[in-house]
């Protein structure tokens, strides 16, 4: 096919570039020009003269003013007064009258404002009477057949009135509507009387004029203003101005017709010959476009009608080749193979309606299909059954006469449900049950929704409505509402608390009366059980108190507990109980009835404690602080002073005595470390930390550190029961129990009286079955008086001696147990001593992946890999220097760097080319968890050993968690580290914890 002009550049070179733009520039540039030129003009003409008439009517009355002051002045008293006289002044009064004013205005009271006598001007023309001068509106006399202006003037004695004639005000407006006989002039009083227009009959008349549309604007504004409305019928061009003090209104405009006709007449000259030129070339122009366009073009219609009537399409083969141009010839292509497409998608939609057809028609639901005005389009015979309107009738009905819905509770109309989903385009399902009334006027309950229906574009098209009959659902639910309602008021206003409890303790339901006794929300209550309010004597005789309830399956009565609000309130509560059963008899929980009868404690004391315990929080607070300051830099010295007696030891013959001295020195570094994590773990509130243990060599190694601290007055008898369960708890706190107990026995004795402290350890099993681990420590000391012994493990209370006691012995040991799951009583007799019995229960434990790490990392210890670079970080100088030689002994390259910042720096220079990176966690700077974090995002397959004093750091108890491979405990030992980097540099390495060894 040989290449063609397109229709585009033949349209544009013949037409538009060519004519019509010139053209339809020139046009519209000449008709702005016309019309800005005229209106301009008019305005300036009409703004001088105004401002011309103005003077001359300021000038006119401030004269008339002047003159008849003067008359009034001169006025000799002899003279008759009222009567009338003239005389030659420059204004032109017809008459002036000159009379007497009366006493009150004389003597200078408020003015009053009345005519002579014989005067036959009526008072009704003047409508400002109050203040002097007094001025008339203008009125047209009669007598004189001309528009006259009564004036007044009042003088010390005297007062003079002339009428003025106007008629040079006449001749001035008159001059200038001769000029332009189109030009329309009136003047207007403040209330739209008229004083002059051109009409004599309605100047003479002195019309209203108020209700005229530009007259209404004229009145309203102040200052002057052009003004475009109608007057008299007629569309005007006008300007207005106001004349003060009097008001007047002058208004001067034109006729729109008279203003537009040159416009009109220039534009209609331009237009016609631009039309006879474009008449011409627009033939030429329609030939040829017969003959490019339209032939073409009806050949391609006949080819759509046939798609529309489904027929065979009619090849285009020939008008693509004859085509004139090629954009032609290629929807000719175009069109024949999207004609072929449109047939056979129709026939695919018809199918595939008549398959939505039968699935509508199969739903056991109403459904109705609306446009976007609300008109039924389809619907299906379930809605037919349910509204009881044909399908035939509903078609093209609004939707909320055939499907009128009600509201079952309060009868109101549901139309805005079809409405809103209609205008805001979001689906609406109405919550309850509607009635829907059909069309022979019964009525039936119905679930409904709506939902728009949208286009391709997003559009909304019309709803989809759809409803089921529901009336047994209705009838039941009325029935639930109405029994619900009763038994919940009963709840809601019954004074004791009911509550259903599951058996594990946790309240599944319960009226207001427990939440007020308890001090807390609902919301609150969820995550709690019965054991969270009480101490641990009192939860376990709840325990049994339930449990004997369950199994006898029947009630018991009244018995009172001593509970905590959620608040910490101290209250005693009476409750009965009895088992709830399910539908089939089975036993699910326990019904509880409660009331409070706690006695109010003084507020005053409550708030003396709470202040106490804060003061002594926040000390503990500054400790923990102080710990962890202390605990790093001490460790730094024990980590130095550990590895420089590794390398001793590895320097020394084993069977040199000197030898055994290094180890010494080393067994006490390591007591060192010991020590400092003791210290950490008291200043702080940490969760534990599990690893199994032998329970009776804690308890060994843990007294024989006490022995310096108790007296020799006092005797330490231990009786540890062999062959005991392994112990899975936090070694830490498990020592902070047996000292504490242990130093409140030794407190209890004295220091100068002779005593005995025994400390047994045993096993056993309660009644379902569960082991525990028990610790026994008993004193024979003076014992704990009975009424505190409720108190000993609350916070900060204490019997002994300011200075000499904190009261967070026995309140940590409390938290301790509480924290491992376990249990402690006391027992006590005044002047016999005191026992604490504490109980731990018995776990299985399943090595982690640490120990196995730790274990594997042992037995495969061996030579570094070849070439094998590791960095290390840390901001302790002779930590750093010893650390780099031992490691460097091994066959490691080793980089150090003192902060992370120079780690980081280091790892950017060196593209990240070491193998392992080990990294103190305390350090000034960024410090080491941000270095860790910055480590994860930029490298993340750098192996990373986190080394730190610290055992309780959430990065120790989970390394993985925070991206490290492992985690090494300061003071670490030298094979501590290389196990711990060979485990790490493994094809298969995994995490890594690694403590001391021999501690």
């Amino acid at each position: 096919m040989s290449a063609k002009p397109s229709l585009q550049d033949l349209v544009h070179a013949f037409f538009f570039k060519r004519l019509l733009l010139p053209f339809a520039a020139v046009a519209l540039c000449a008709l702005g020009t016309v019309g800005a030129l005229g209106v301009r003009e008019l305005y300036r003409d009409h703004a001088f003269f105004v401002k011309v008439l103005d003077r001359y009517v300021t000038s006119l009355l401030s004269s008339a003013h002047r003159t008849l002051r003067e008359q009034a002045l001169s006025f000799e008293e002899s003279a008759a007064a009222g009567k009338e006289f003239s005389f030659s002044s420059p204004v032109g009064f017809h008459r002036v009258f000159v009379f007497k004013t009366p006493q009150d205005q004389a003597s200078g009271a408020s003015p009053s404002f009345r005519t002579p006598p014989g005067v036959d001007i009526p008072l009704s023309y003047f409508p400002d009477r109050d203040e002097w001068p007094v001025v008339s509106i203008p009125y047209f006399s009669g007598r004189l057949n001309t528009l006259t202006l009564a004036v007044m003037v009042r003088a010390d004695r005297f007062a003079a009135l002339g009428e003025l004639n106007l008629e040079s005000l006449e001749k001035l407006i008159g001059d200038f509507s001769h000029s332009a006989p189109e030009n329309l002039v009136i003047v207007l009083d403040r209330y739209g009387n008229v004083i002059y227009h051109p009409n004599p009959r309605v100047m003479r008349a002195q019309e209203n004029l108020s209700y005229e549309p530009l007259v209404k604007k004229a009145l309203t504004y102040w200052y002057p203003q052009a003004f475009f409305d109608t007057l008299e019928g007629r569309l005007v061009f006008a300007y207005s101005w106001r004349v003060a003090p009097w008001d007047w209104i002058l208004l001067v405009g034109k006729p729109v017709t008279h203003v537009l006709i040159p416009s009109l007449f220039w534009g209609v000259l331009t237009a016609a010959s631009a039309f006879f030129l474009l008449f011409f070339v627009l033939m030429a122009f329609r030939r040829r476009l017969e003959q490019l366009v339209v032939r073409p073009i009806t050949l391609m219609t006949t080819v759509l009608d046939a798609v529309a009537r489904k027929r065979d399409v009619p090849d285009l083969e020939p008008l693509a080749e004859e085509a004139p141009f090629s954009e032609l010839a290629l929807f000719a292509q175009e069109l024949r193979r999207a004609s072929r497409a449109v047939l056979e998608r129709e026939a695919a939609l018809t199918a595939q309606g008549r398959e939505l057809h039968r699935i509508l028609e199969s739903i056991g639901d109403g459904v109705i299909l609306t446009d976007a005005q609300g008109r039924i389009v389809r619907m299906n015979a379930e809605a037919e059954q349910l509204t009881g309107w044909p399908r035939t009738q509903a078609q093209g009905q609004p939707v909320r006469r055939v499907l009128t819905i009600t509201d079952a509770k309060t009868e109101k109309p549901l139309e805005d449900l079809f409405h809103s989903a209609l205008t805001t385009g979001a689906a609406r399902k109405f919550p309850g049950h509607a009635v829907v009334h059909t069309a022979d006027g019964s009525t039936a309950f119905a679930t409904l929704s709506a939902a728009p229906v949208r286009d391709e574009s997003g559009s909304i098209q019309g709803i989809v409505v759809v409803f089921r009959d529901a009336g047994a659902e209705y009838e039941a639910q009325r029935l639930l509402e109405a029994s619900e309602r009763k038994y919940r008021e009963i709840m809601e206003t019954m004074e004791e608390a009911y509550l259903e409890l599951a058996p594990n303790g946790r309240v599944t339901f319960c009226n207001p009366a427990l939440l007020k006794i308890l001090d807390c929300t609902w919301d609150e209550l969820q995550s709690r059980t019965y054991r969270d309010f009480t101490d641990e004597a009192t939860a376990e005789s709840m325990r049994a108190f339930f449990s004997e309830i369950f199994a006898t399956g029947s009630s018991h009565g009244l018995k009172d507990f001593v509970i905590r609000d959620a608040s910490g309130r101290r209250k005693v509560v009476e409750i009965s109980a009895g088992v709830r059963r399910a539908e089939d008899g089975s036993p699910v929980g326990f019904r509880v009835l409660s009331r409070d009868i706690t006695e109010k404690t003084e507020a005053q004391e409550r708030s003396r404690t709470l202040e106490r315990m804060l003061m002594q929080t926040q000390k503990m607070e500054s400790l923990g602080t102080l710990a962890s300051g202390i605990a790093h830099e001490f460790n730094n010295l024990l980590q130095a002073m550990s590895g420089y007696l590794e390398m001793a030891l590895n320097k020394t013959d084993p069977e040199d005595p000197r030898s055994r001295w290094l180890a010494r020195v080393q067994e006490a570094s390591f007591r060192a470390r010991d020590l400092v994590r003791r210290l950490l773990s008291f200043a702080r509130q940490t969760e534990p930390a599990l690893e199994p243990m032998d329970f009776n060599q804690v308890v060994e190694d843990t007294l024989d550190l006490l022995k310096k601290s108790i007296p020799r007055m006092i005797e330490i008898q231990k009786d540890l029961a062999p062959d005991l369960p392994v112990l899975v708890a936090d070694r830490l706190q498990v020592e902070q129990v047996v000292i504490n107990l242990t130093a409140n026995a030794r407190d209890a004795i004295g220091p100068d009286s002779p005593g005995v402290i025994r400390v047994r350890t045993s096993v056993h099993n309660d009644e379902d079955g569960r082991g525990w681990i028990r610790l026994e420590v008993s004193d024979t000391g003076s014992g704990i008086p009975e009424e505190i012994r409720e108190r000993i493990f609350d916070p900060f209370f204490t019997t002994k001696e300011p200075g000499k006691g904190t009261g967070l012995g026995l309140s940590t040991i409390y938290g301790i147990v509480t924290a491992h799951e376990g249990r402690i009583a006391c027992e006590s007799q005044v002047g016999r001593g005191t026992t604490f019995r504490v109980d731990f229960p018995v776990r299985a434990w399943t090595p982690q992946a640490a120990d196995s790490g730790e274990a594997d990392g042992t037995a495969q210890r061996g030579a570094a890999p070849a070439g094998a670079a590791v960095l290390l970080v840390d901001d302790e100088e002779s930590l750093l220097e010893l650390i780099q030689g031992l490691l460097e002994m091994e066959g490691y390259a080793v980089h150090t760097a003192p902060s992370g910042e120079e780690a980081l720096a280091f790892l950017a220079q060196s593209n990240g080319s070491v193998d392992a990176v080990v990294l103190d966690l305390s350090m000034p700077g960024m410090g080491g968890r941000r270095c860790l974090e910055f480590l994860r995002a930029q490298y993340p397959h750098l192996p990373v050993i986190v080394a730190s004093g610290d055992a309780a750091h959430e990065i120790s108890r989970d390394p993985k968690q925070f991206g490290a491979q492992g985690v090494i405990l300061k003071p670490y030992r030298l094979k501590n580290l290389l196990e711990a980097l060979q485990s790490v540099l493994r094809p298969s390495s995994h995490v890594v914890s690694s403590g001391t060894d021999g501690a």
